[in-house]
């Protein structure tokens, strides 16, 4: 079997029922599959990577057409972290909760929720919160940043506690959240005109916020809005999307009604395809070899920038966000809004695995300008990062070149049910 397993392994392998032939082979146990267990393994892992597609499936949405003529000499990011601990973990005890403006709480449609506490609800300075992100937003602005992105649960609070004693009537709850739809409609609009002062192309997400979608049933979800410049689009403005967050953070207590899609959008533009994987999504190993499966450079669906906006200080998310750029070889910029203590990351840009701003000068040849990152003096919330293409395109290129034949053949084996 030793040698018949090796030749046919060693064959041309473009399609996806070569690897069935080897796991057969291999479930025969000779002892020639435990000295060629190299094949095997790839196989295996082909498997997972091309099963992928069953749970979750990239979706392109055009917001603009790239344009040769229209390609910017560099890239500029701006991150935004305001270091934020107002929101009281499950975990916590009662008392220490009522101390936070914000809370978690049972929902309707089932889970855990962000909230506004009860204790400040009519306190609750909505003005204030969108003050805030105005300004560091228009701080951010004067650098002329293509991408500017906030963290998780960064938009305006937009539910209701359920538990509240006395619970609030229904005319009470209406007043409420007509008050809050208002805020939100002019926070909107302020984000929109801000970013319309600006002649170079912007694709901002602007924070995430938990919501009830109603489809005959209250489906409970966290909704990120993304905006976009007219200097971005082809046409007229669509109204800002909405980006859902796919998986729950069970761990901290979010549970979000169950996603009826496989589908995980992201967004052709002028500046290049973003994908955008909200906090734990980032972390789910079938979207991680979903995106994996589209990495290599003719890949159509191949997102060459993934936002991970989060709330959540968890190394593990941040190594996460470092795998992620490695399997996908593209650039991942990590915004955590929650900063608890001293020395915890609040924005990290990798690319192809590597910090941004770690890439030692001279690996790249020909290329005399490297990235480079400033935290904005007067806003320490707002990070400025700017990435020349030139080095943009040939980090990608010696990162796919280094990928190993074994890597190279997995995804040539996994891409064949696409075909």
């Amino acid at each position: 079997m030793g040698e018949d397993f090796v030749s046919v392994v060693n064959r041309k392998t473009s399609e996806l029922a070569r690897i069935y032939q080897l796991l057969n082979r291999y479930g025969a146990a000779s002892r020639g599959a435990y000295t060629n267990v190299g094949p095997i393994e790839i196989s295996m892992m082909a498997h997972l990577v091309s099963a992928s597609q069953d749970n979750h499936r990239l979706r392109p949405r055009v917001i603009s057409f790239p344009d040769e003529a229209l390609l910017l000499p560099q890239i500029t990011i701006a991150t935004v972290s305001l270091g934020r601990n107002d929101i009281g973990m499950p975990r916590a005890a009662p008392h220490e909760i009522s101390r936070y403006p914000l809370r978690w709480t049972n929902a309707r449609g089932g889970g855990c929720i962000t909230v506004i506490n009860e204790h400040y609800m009519r306190a609750f300075d909505r003005g204030q919160w969108q003050q805030v992100r105005l300004d560091a937003l228009s701080k951010a602005l004067e650098y002329n940043p293509n991408i500017v992105c906030f963290g998780e649960y960064d938009y305006l609070p937009n539910y209701l506690p359920l538990d509240i004693d006395p619970p609030l009537n229904k005319d009470e709850e209406n007043i409420i959240l007509d008050e809050w739809s208002k805020h939100a409609q002019a926070y909107d609009e302020n984000i929109q005109e801000l970013i319309d002062e600006k002649t170079n192309p912007i694709f901002l997400f602007a924070g995430s916020y938990h919501g009830c979608r109603n489809g005959g049933v209250q489906q409970l979800r966290n909704v990120g809005k993304i905006f976009q410049n007219q200097a971005m689009l082809d046409a007229a403005r669509p109204p800002a999307h909405e980006h859902a967050k796919r998986g729950s953070a069970l761990k901290i207590g979010e549970v979000l009604s169950a996603n009826r899609e496989i589908v995980i959008d992201y967004y052709i533009t002028r500046i290049a395809k973003i994908g955008v994987l909200i906090c734990s999504d980032a972390h789910d190993p079938t979207i991680i070899l979903e995106v994996f499966r589209n990495s290599e450079l003719h890949a159509a669906n191949r997102m060459e920038i993934i936002l991970v906006p989060s709330y959540n200080p968890s190394p593990q998310l941040r190594y996460s966000c470092q795998v992620l750029s490695y399997m996908s070889n593209s650039v991942v910029i990590y915004v955590n809004a929650h900063v608890p203590n001293a020395g915890d990351v609040a924005a990290e840009v990798y690319i192809g695995g590597v910090a941004l701003l770690n890439w030692p000068p001279g690996i790249l040849n020909n290329v005399d300008t490297y990235p480079y990152g400033i935290t904005v003096e007067g806003a320490p919330a707002v990070r400025v990062w700017e990435i020349p293409r030139d080095f943009l395109q040939k980090a990608i290129q010696l990162r796919d070149k280094s990928r190993s034949r074994a890597v190279a053949k997995l995804l040539r084996i996994a891409d064949w049910r696409s075909r």
